[in-house]
């Protein structure tokens, strides 16, 4: 008996994480990768356009890549609205009829609100948003930047102290 109870509080742990695993990629941005390929195509566009000749073809094909990237980030929001504004449409003619028949609507309006809720999310998403409204990459950015800042600081003083280590040495040898 307890070697059963055991196994099965290990088999129902295992469910539960990987459970938990779905949940988390299911609440993750689909459309962050576009961004990101977006993002890196911006940058790379950028160092071309600083150099002191920058090529006109090179620039010209990372246009057309960040080009075909858009649309096909277009055409997976598009593919990811499509279902759920189809239930909702379908959510709606049932709770009219359901109205009209003088029937309890609960159910569906419960079902509507979660496909509303979904359709909301793809759209915060298919802006570059995090579900909670916030840019997510603005954020990492930002903390890069201070990442960067702090390390240019603490190199800016190491090399103070360099110098002045230099200097008295310098007084030393003299």
């Amino acid at each position: 008996m307890k070697k059963t109870l055991f196994v099965f509080s290990v088999v129902a742990a295992f469910v539960f994480s990987v459970s938990s695993l779905f949940a988390e990629a299911a609440k993750k941005n689909p459309f962050e990768r576009y961004d990101k390929d977006i993002k890196k195509i911006d940058e790379q566009i950028e160092k071309e356009n600083a150099k002191p000749k920058p090529s006109e073809k090179a620039i010209k094909k990372l246009e057309t890549d960040k080009s075909k990237k858009e649309e096909a980030k277009t055409k997976a929001i598009e593919n990811a609205k499509k279902p759920i504004q189809k239930s909702i449409d379908t959510l709606n003619a049932q709770i009219e009829k359901l109205k009209e028949k003088s029937q309890d609507t609960a159910k569906q309006e419960e079902e509507l609100k979660k496909q509303e809720q979904k359709l909301t999310e793809i759209e915060t998403w298919s802006n570059g948003e995090a579900a909670s409204g916030d840019k997510k990459d603005d954020k990492k950015d930002d903390k890069k930047d201070d990442d960067k800042d702090s390390t240019k600081k603490d190199d800016k003083k190491d090399d103070k102290k360099d110098d002045k280590k230099d200097k008295d040495k310098s007084k030393k040898a003299k």
